[in-house]
Formats: structure tokens, C-alpha cells, sequence
């Protein structure tokens, strides 16, 4: 359940990111931005409450957030996605995996 709810918070952190990218403004879209700002905040909660650790729970949430980034600037935004980020999210699956079989 713990991903069901990180990649809520990610996909709807990741949305405010773009509204706020494309638009250029905050003012106009706080009747979006506030509502979605406390699910992203109930999220977080729930995966933190959710995993045994601080650091587990971290580690899902950047790594879902990190997936939708480069999924949303590979198809979406069509911008260059750079050497780096691709080893970072190699690492934050290769992390996922180990936290996953040594629990």
C-alpha cells in the first residue's frame, strides 16, 4: 500500500510542478494548488506511518518521484534528460530492491 500512496503524492506533487511550469503563475490555480498541497502532505504521512523506517520511506517516495520526472520530461516536455539522472534513478531502483529483499 505504502507505493499506492507515494505514487499518489508523486503524481500529484509532480502536477503542481508542471501547472506551475507551464502556467507561469500560482495565483490564478490556488484553489488546485491548496486542496493538492494537503493530499501531498496526507500522502507523505501514510508513507511514512507505513514503512518501518524514515529512511524506507524516503527512499520510495523520491524514487517514485524520480521515475515520473523523467517519464514526464522523456514523453511530456520532450527536455533532455541528463547523464546523472538516469544513474540516480539506477541507484534509487538498485536501493528500492535491496531494502525490498533484506526487510
Amino acid at each position: 500500500m505504502v507505493y499506492v500512496w507515494s505514487i499518489m503524492g508523486s503524481i500529484l506533487a509532480i502536477g503542481c510542478e508542471v501547472l506551475f511550469k507551464t502556467r507561469g503563475e500560482y495565483g490564478r490555480f490556488m484553489w488546485v494548488l491548496i486542496p493538492a498541497s494537503i493530499a501531498i502532505n496526507y500522502c507523505v504521512f501514510k508513507i511514512v506511518t507505513s514503512t518501518p523506517t524514515l529512511v524506507a520511506a524516503l527512499v520510495i517516495f523520491s524514487f517514485t518521484n524520480l521515475i515520473l520526472r523523467v517519464v514526464l520530461n522523456t514523453w511530456i516536455i520532450s527536455s533532455p534528460i541528463g547523464t546523472g539522472t538516469w544513474v540516480a534513478a539506477g541507484l534509487m531502483g538498485a536501493a528500492n530492491i535491496v531494502r525490498y529483499v533484506w526487510k
